[in-house]
């Protein structure tokens, strides 16, 4: 199994775990930005069609994942690309797994902060310092354990 860093589109079939805030906001600046948007424009677009069909897309898409919806490829079609280049730009995504043999059924797949608070006892000490040293969390050690500064508690 591989495991991706970042988003692509040429995968014979991949699962991206993603997190998604409720209050997530879409904006058609950001949208229109996008790489994902930018492949559709020049790839895929219709003669008839406009933004307005793809922010359209793309927000079926976050709508399921706020339902706690899984999004697949075969099933949003036109804003799927578009939404994991969005949730990949804004530092949403968790991760990204290959998996071997698949048939480009690719998925988008939600995870809560509830589900972020079950696991966080069970991972290592390196791998929580890596999350949140990348995230700008400062570190400092006070005897065995890692503390966060007073100003990020």
């Amino acid at each position: 199994m591989k495991i991706k860093s970042d988003f692509v589109t040429n995968s014979s079939s991949t699962c991206y775990i993603v997190f998604m805030p409720p209050d997530f906001v879409l904006e058609e600046r950001e949208v229109m930005s996008s790489q994902g948007y930018k492949e559709w424009d020049k790839w895929d677009r219709e003669e008839d069609e406009g933004i307005e069909n793809f922010m359209d897309a793309v927000n079926e898409g976050i709508n399921m994942l706020k339902e706690g919806e899984s999004v697949w490829r075969d099933e949003l079609l036109t804003g799927f690309f578009g939404l994991t280049s969005i949730l990949d730009s804004r530092g949403l995504k968790l991760i990204g797994i290959d998996v071997p043999g698949g048939d480009g059924n690719d998925q988008i797949v939600p995870i809560t902060a509830e589900h972020i608070e079950k696991v966080l006892p069970f991972m290592s000490e390196k791998l929580l310092e890596k999350v949140l040293v990348s995230d700008g969390v400062e570190l400092k050690k006070k005897g065995d354990e890692d503390v966060t500064t007073e100003n990020q508690k």
